[in-house]
């Protein structure tokens, strides 16, 4: 029977594997779904890049994971099933067949950004002092999703950087809200002595 360190090792492999898979399967789908040879052309030039970026934050992820504790790992475990990020990569793949359309490309987008939270959380869980690079990789990562689905399309284009524009003000004021529940907290210890 698996330790259940084991079966968290097993659940963070899943969700890398799921989102490495998402990464490859949407790049191909794309392609499918491009309207003349410049935007596959531009599809093809990111491609690569993107899952590269994605195969070495799955890579710096398990790294990060070996120097773990074990209830760091359990952590780790239950911010992936009580996000349920395992699901949210899977089904993300069920919005393949609707990438020709507006929404589809805007839903796909939607889960990357809910899908970079989780990477973050992971981290944070691991104990690792966030590097300063995470935030521009998990960013580029997420532009470059971005640009494959807007290729050919302006308008795309500038409603994805709305939408990432308004991606960054909702971290910026959940950032604020757990800065504030901490000095709640805090001021509640403090009360408490």
């Amino acid at each position: 029977m698996a330790t259940s360190e084991t079966k968290s090792n097993n659940v963070l492999e899943q969700f890398l594997n799921d989102f490495l898979d998402l990464t490859s399967g949407y790049t191909k789908k794309a392609i499918d779904y491009a309207n003349d040879e410049d935007e596959k052309a531009v599809i093809r030039a990111f491609s690569p890049t993107l899952i590269s970026q994605v195969t070495e934050l799955n890579k710096y992820v398990k790294e990060s994971v070996e120097q773990s504790s074990r209830q760091q790992i359990k952590e780790v475990n239950q911010i992936i099933n009580i996000t349920s990020g395992i699901s949210l990569v899977q089904n993300a793949k069920g919005i393949f067949p609707s990438l020709g359309s507006l929404f589809g490309k805007l839903g796909l987008s939607r889960i990357v950004k809910e899908i970079k939270k989780i990477f973050r959380m992971i981290l944070e869980a691991l104990g690792i002092k966030l590097p300063k690079w995470l935030d521009a990789l998990l960013n580029i990562i997420d532009e470059i999703f971005d640009a494959i689905g807007s290729a050919g399309s302006a308008k795309l284009a500038t409603t994805f950087s709305i939408q990432e524009q308004n991606y960054l003000a909702e971290l910026t004021q959940l950032a604020k809200l757990q800065q504030a529940n901490q000095f709640r907290f805090l001021e509640n210890d403090e009360d408490e002595i």
